[in-house]
């Protein structure tokens, strides 16, 4: 048993960490745990940001990704702004659960077939394919993350 400096032993240090409530082991321990966990969190985050933006700013939403704004589009894009609040803090709630993280890629699926649909009536179809390709990206990390939590 060694003693940091600030006096405090190992023993007694690990005793008053947070346990993880699925394996029991302290929140943050091994490399991979806390690296899993760092980008869930950054998941989690992410997903609040952008879906306070999609229900707080549906219709310059709607138009960032190409589409004119209507009644259905707006809604469309709340919908989807509440489901990634939902992913976000359920993650937050839990950063180590493959489960919660893994949640995003099918909302990610979600999220590019509805813009496959929006290129169709797109007013500017290269946004939307900008929009297509950044959840490209996010589905990344999201597997990645899922994986890393596993």
């Amino acid at each position: 048993m060694s003693t940091t400096e600030a006096g405090i032993t190992e023993q007694n240090w690990a005793a008053d960490q947070a346990l993880h409530p699925e394996t029991g082991t302290p929140v943050g321990a091994g490399t991979t745990g806390s690296e899993g966990e760092g980008l869930a969190t950054f998941l989690a985050w992410f997903s609040i940001g952008l879906g306070t933006m999609q229900v707080a700013a549906p219709r310059r939403m709607t138009r960032l990704i190409g589409l004119r704004p209507t009644r259905q589009s707006s809604t469309v894009m709340q919908a989807m702004g509440l489901r990634e609040i939902g992913h976000g803090v359920a993650i937050l709630r839990d950063p180590g659960s493959a489960t919660r993280v893994g949640a995003r890629v099918g909302g990610d699926a979600l999220d590019l077939a509805l813009l496959g649909v929006a290129l169709a009536n797109s007013e500017r179809p290269m946004r939307t394919l900008l929009a297509v390709g950044a959840v490209l990206g996010v589905t990344v990390l999201d597997v990645l993350g899922t994986k890393r939590a596993a």
